[in-house]
Order: C-alpha cells, then sequence, then structure tokens
C-alpha cells in the first residue's frame, strides 16, 4: 500500500508517495512510470552533432535487439512451461486411470473434460497467467488464470460398488501366504507424493522453487512472489496419490 500526496509550487511539482510498512529483511524497491514529456529535458532534446550520427544506430540496437530478445525470452518461457504443464496433466492422467482401473474404481477430473484438450488447456492457462502477471503486471487476472490452470489438473477417483459374494467353497490358506508381501511398483510413483520417488521429486521440485525465488527476491520481490505462487502447479499434480486414493 502506498499514500502519495501532490504539491503543486510556483516552478515545481513535488509528488511525495510514502509506504507505511515495510516487512523486516524486505529489500525497498520503487518503480515510477511517467511520460517523458512531463520532462523539458526530455520533451525537446539538445542533440550534439557527434550524437545525430550515432543515435540511429543506438536506438535500432535498443528496440531491434534488446526488446525483441527480452520479449523472446518471456515467450519461449511460457511456451516451455505449458508444454511442460500439460504433458504432467496428460501423464498423470495416464497413470491415475490405469491404477483406478485395476482395482475396479472409476476415474474422474473435477472438470469432465477429455483428457486431450483438458491438458492443452490447463497449459495454456499457465502461460496465460505467466504472461499476464509478469508482463502485464495483472496480478490478479494472472491469479485468476492459474486457479483454472489448477483446476484443470485435479483428478479424483470414484470408489466400486462393493458387490457381496454367494456361497463359495473354503480353501486352506497358509500363514506365508496369507502375509505374504508383494511389492508391486506404480507407474505414477514419480508423479504421486504418497511414494518414496515421488516424495524425492515433490521435495526436490520445492527446494529448486523455493530457492529460485529466494535467490531473486533481493533484486526483484514481484517476480519472486509469481515464481513461488507457481508452486501451487506442483501441488495440483503431485499432492493427489495415484494408488492409495483408489486402494480403499
Amino acid at each position: 500500500m502506498f499514500i502519495g500526496n501532490l504539491h503543486r509550487l510556483a516552478d515545481k511539482d513535488e509528488l511525495d508517495i510514502v509506504r507505511p510498512h515495510v516487512s523486516r529483511g524486505e529489500p525497498v524497491l520503487w518503480r515510477v512510470r511517467a511520460s517523458a514529456k512531463a520532462f523539458d529535458a526530455f520533451a525537446n532534446p539538445v542533440q550534439l552533432p557527434h550524437a545525430e550520427k550515432a543515435a540511429p544506430n543506438t536506438r535500432a540496437f535498443a528496440l531491434g535487439a534488446t526488446q525483441p530478445r527480452q520479449r523472446l525470452t518471456w515467450w519461449l518461457c511460457a511456451a516451455a512451461a505449458a508444454l511442460a504443464y500439460a504433458f504432467a496433466v496428460a501423464g498423470k492422467w495416464r497413470v491415475f486411470s490405469a491404477s483406478c482401473t485395476a482395482v475396479g474404481a472409476t476415474p474422474r477430473a473435477l472438470l469432465r473434460m477429455p483428457v486431450g484438450p483438458r491438458a492443452a488447456a490447463s497449459g495454456s492457462l499457465l502461460a496465460a497467467a505467466f504472461v499476464t502477471a509478469a508482463w502485464f503486471d495483472q496480478a490478479t487476472l494472472g491469479a485468476a488464470l492459474l486457479v483454472l490452470a489448477m483446476a484443470l489438473a485435479v483428478q479424483f477417483a470414484v470408489p466400486a460398488k462393493v458387490v457381496l459374494r454367494g456361497p463359495g467353497q473354503w480353501l486352506p490358506l497358509s500363514d506365508k501366504e496369507a502375509f505374504a508381501h508383494t511389492k508391486r511398483l506404480s507407474p505414477g510413483r514419480f508423479l504421486d507424493a504418497g511414494t518414496l520417488p515421488g516424495l524425492l521429486v515433490f521435495a526436490a521440485a520445492s527446494t529448486a522453487f523455493f530457492g529460485a525465488a529466494l535467490c531473486l527476491f533481493a533484486r526483484a520481490p514481484y517476480q519472486a512472489l509469481l515464481l513461488a505462487a507457481r508452486f501451487a502447479l506442483l501441488v495440483a499434480v503431485v499432492l493427489y496419490r495415484s494408488r492409495g486414493a483408489t486402494a480403499g
């Protein structure tokens, strides 16, 4: 929250901007956007003779090289994140459906759509949230798109109806056969935080997310918070079980 007060004097205008509270350890950064026409030095620039020849080349480099490269970097990062998230959603649904079929349960998605369009829509919404919040500074709209991307990734299992068996024939069963431990590896164990491999993947990704956000926080707090918010997408994919959710 900021408090602003404008003072109009005879020869100048003074704008006081006060931030009443700063968290402990938070860097105090300012970003002011103003039109060049508000400053006399920029409204009527005086160019030196030797600067007139260098100005076109400098401007061409600034607009033709720096800005397009930066813009291309943003779009490439958004496209890579969209593809990775779409493949994660589709892959999770595949192994989740196989696990449900093995125990007779029915896999369901929170938003009932075919897996192809649902995965593509989740990736597209993630990219849109990334560009909207980071490039256009529309954090609220970016958060809404992020929540929709998470909703498209949520899935659950409908347990099968238990049908009582009729009269049958009792067969002898030894203790070794009754208490034998059969180890079956789930194909989705790396995307399942209820298993050791999935827990390790989740811990490594969590460390990478928050470590990068912590390093970025000193230079760009807003971008660091945006990066930390993307951690919720990992929660939507990993923190539901591909085996235990259907075992009961």
